[in-house]
């Protein structure tokens, strides 16, 4: 998946659908055998554009078929093999620019750029930057490449076209999925006016608590192979749990003084952050 993040520089459902069998299969790319119908319920399409898009990888050598090629016996699905190797060599845009499998506008606007969804945090009122801090896994304010004006709430505009254009809602998935979609919409994972900004306001959580926290579930989600496997279908309200009810492990309150102090786990992913920070 982190090949997929890396190196498959286009946008859409066929992104989507990437890094979906890159969630399926094993490191090498085998063990990869899910149907057409499953593709398309995982990246909530049509079974046809599903399709499409399967053929369309078989057809640039992305993906081979190395068993049951008609299906086999009933209850039966092909068996995949991912080419490791060329997403290690990097896939371009679509040869043909701005569309994807279904023939119509990408939502990435056929720049080829791969975007990534963070908190959006974007103003100050919030204090969280959504500095990044995770490597591979990195996180903006919002995707890169979208440098419009801001509005009143720190987001960026979105035209009705793009939502149009844009995959529909995952529904239930990893957070690999979820972060796909937000990035092909424009909008981070956490949006600016999301409630739990205004919970830490309340509860007069610093701002580089938060921020911190964010980083920790956004590593967390991405590289832990257990986490990586969970499926939601808000992954904001998702991080807004971990944060309230103290999943992360990161503060205490001093019942003396009622501030917040970080934990030893704290301490160590403060630190961790710090030093890949200044690392880059």
């Amino acid at each position: 998946m982190s090949l997929v993040w890396d190196n498959f520089h286009r946008g859409g459902s066929e992104k989507l659908a990437m890094l979906a069998l890159a969630d399926w299969c094993n490191d090498s790319g085998g063990s990869l055998h899910p149907s057409v119908s499953t593709v398309a319920r995982k990246i909530c399409c049509s079974q046809d554009q599903a399709r499409r898009i399967l053929h369309k990888f078989i057809e640039e050598d992305l993906l081979s078929v190395v068993g049951n090629e008609a299906g086999g016996k009933p209850g039966m699905t092909r068996q995949y093999q991912l080419n490791i190797a060329a997403l290690r060599a990097g896939v371009g845009a679509s040869p043909t620019p701005g569309t994807d499998a279904r023939g119509g506008t990408d939502a990435t606007t056929g720049t080829g750029a791969s975007p990534t969804a963070g908190m959006g945090a974007g103003d100050d009122s919030h204090g969280c930057k959504g500095t990044a801090g995770t490597g591979a896994s990195q996180s903006t304010i919002y995707p890169s490449g979208n440098h419009q004006k801001k509005g009143a709430a720190g987001a960026p505009p979105v035209s009705p076209e793009l939502f149009e254009k844009a995959p529909t809602p995952p529904g239930r998935c990893t957070y690999a999925v979820f972060r796909a979609y937000c990035a092909a919409i424009r909008r981070p994972v956490v949006a600016p006016d999301h409630a739990i900004f205004r919970w830490a306001e309340s509860v007069k959580l610093p701002k580089p608590f938060l921020k911190l926290a964010w980083q920790v579930f956004d590593q967390r989600f991405t590289t832990d192979e257990k986490s990586k496997r969970k499926l939601y279908t808000d992954w904001a309200d998702t991080f807004a749990n971990y944060v309230k009810f103290g999943y992360l492990n990161l503060w205490v309150i001093d019942r003396g003084s009622g501030d917040y102090t970080l934990t030893t786990v704290g301490l160590q992913a403060q630190r961790e952050f710090s030093e890949q920070r200044d690392a880059a």
